[in-house]
């Protein structure tokens, strides 16, 4: 065999983990000072350096681009695109792609075209245009079935599962499960690392991020360093929690939120300003960090993605803040701020000491009914702020479904007394002429229930604290209602995050994610 032909083959061990024939190639062509051996020399460095975190070669740009060399010039920017994405650096991906697409021009096989199109993928997706990015991840998996390029099939699948996130999450949900199963199968690391991280910001997504953190912390013992940055931003996102070296965006996350905690708002400003820095070449995740500080502080703007939540305009928490909103218990993480003749605004219960600054803010405990209801009441007269709701309308946000007044009126009278009572002497809560409002004298900082850690999650984790148990059970412990738990854990089961096991009359539930399997170790 070639020289050529022995890097070709040498390149293939790689992608599968083995490097015995690519350092052998290595070291017996180090001095040669053939054009196309330089190129190869380049392909199979910057691999290696990938897969064991070595310092990383430069793109050689000095190679001359020719018939002879397209295809390993083009394998070399496939290669520094991967280092581009996972350091956030958009114009060293755009840099790679401007020089594969000078490769392609001279004439090169579908495989060539495969890795071009999944890197163009790439750089629409950093820069946010993801509905492009789906569709061109879509035609590079495409022309890489056709001629049977499995780790661009692979990638292509978790790079679209990752675009859809925000356009059609169920697809998005599919897609990322099907690449974890195809990475584990075709046992292609660097690949199966890429759907195993976009599988758990999936899984986060879906409101599962306590899976999600399981699947993270077994990637951070496997994945090569140059992975670690990203798994620990997303365990960040997951958890809150992560530790706080080295120095990256996840630990200058962590520095944020604790300069939260301690009402350095100076400080915390300062963090999240590098963290959007670091992340400037990744939009997805620089914005999430701009939701971060903007549900941290309430006089930080709003972040165009997390606004209607913040001002109460929607319920549901906008997936970004899924984890870091959830406390370590699962318990309620949010609070509303509301200060007199004004509408509330939602923060992270991290930002209270923050929303407390430079105002008499008194903040209302949470009681101890299971419900939460008064607690309820209050978040949603303080975000509709002075000029109130419509009674029914304000019924039906507080409970969640219709009212009818024959049947509701004295349950809703009860509530509305005990609301006079929660509120003191920070506000008069009235109704008149069908208009329910809370007229404050102070401000006040009260727990919005309505944005309690998920069902899916709080059931993930009582099933993993106590073990397996029937949807009763684990519905008891969770605090979940049972028909809730039922569906739930249906879904869950379903969608491979847990499975269910019949014993006579009973199912029972367990805690195991069919979809993710640990990498092995490379």
């Amino acid at each position: 065999m070639n020289p050529i032909d022995q890097a070709a083959s040498a390149y293939l061990g790689g992608t599968r983990g083995d490097f015995g024939e690519s350092l052998q190639w290595l070291k017996s062509q180090s001095a040669s000072a053939d054009v196309v051996i330089s190129a190869w020399r380049n392909v199979l460095s910057v691999q290696y350096a990938v897969a064991v975190g070595d310092p990383i070669p430069g793109l050689d740009t000095s190679i001359p681009i020719s018939t002879e060399t397209s295809t390993p010039v083009l394998v070399a920017c496939w290669e520094h695109a991967r280092v581009a994405v996972l350091t956030c650096n958009h114009e060293a991906l755009r840099n790679a792609v401007a020089r594969a697409e000078a490769a392609v021009a001279t004439g090169v096989g579908e495989r060539e075209h495969a890795r071009l199109k999944q890197m163009c993928a790439w750089s629409l997706e950093l820069s946010g245009d993801h509905e492009r990015a789906a569709a061109a991840a879509d035609e590079a998996g495409t022309i890489a079935r056709r001629c049977g390029l499995a780790e661009v099939v692979v990638e292509a699948h978790a790079l679209k599962a990752l675009a859809l996130l925000t356009i059609s999450f169920d697809d998005s949900k599919a897609t990322a499960r099907r690449a974890s199963r195809m990475g584990r199968t075709e046992g292609l690391p660097q690949s199966e690392y890429l759907a195993n991280v976009v599988l758990a910001r999936v899984r986060r997504f879906a409101g599962a991020p306590h899976l999600a953190s399981r699947i993270l912390t077994a990637l951070l013992t496997t994945a090569s360093p140059i992975w670690r940055p990203w798994i620990r931003w997303e365990l960040v996102a997951a958890s809150a929690r992560v530790d706080q070296t080295p120095t990256d965006s996840a630990s200058e996350a962590m520095s944020m939120f604790a300069a939260a905690d301690a009402g350095d708002r100076a400080t915390m400003l300062a963090h999240g300003g590098r963290v959007e820095a670091r992340l400037a070449g990744f939009k997805q995740l620089g914005d999430e960090a701009r939701s971060w500080l903007s549900a941290l502080d309430a006089d930080v703007n709003s972040a165009p993605a997390i606004t209607p939540w913040l001002n109460g305009e929607l319920d549901a928490v906008p997936p970004s803040l899924i984890g870091v909103s959830t406390s370590a218990e699962g318990e309620t993480a949010v609070y509303v701020l509301a200060l007199p003749g004004a509408e509330g605004r939602r923060v992270l219960r991290r930002g209270i000491t923050l929303a407390s600054q430079g105002r008499d803010v008194h903040v209302l405990p949470k009681t101890r009914r299971k419900q939460g209801r008064v607690e309820t009441l209050t978040a949603v007269l303080a975000l509709a702020g002075p000029k109130g709701l419509p009674e029914r309308l304000c019924f039906e946000r507080v409970y969640g479904f219709e009212y009818v007044s024959e049947m509701h009126q004295g349950v809703f009278d009860v509530l509305l007394h005990r609301g006079r009572g929660y509120v003191g002497d920070r506000g008069q809560l009235g109704r008149n002429a069908g208009i329910v409002k809370l007229e404050l004298s102070g401000a006040i900082l009260v727990p919005d229930p309505r944005c309690a850690a998920p069902v899916e999650d709080r059931l993930l984790r009582a099933l993993v604290r106590d073990g397996v148990r029937t949807a009763k059970e684990a519905a008891e412990n969770a605090g979940v209602p049972l028909r809730a738990a039922q569906t739930a854990l249906r879904a869950l089961a379903e969608e491979g995050v847990c499975v269910a096991e019949r014993e006579g009359r009973r199912i029972y539930y367990r805690v195991e994610d069919t979809t993710f399997s640990e990498p092995t170790r490379h």
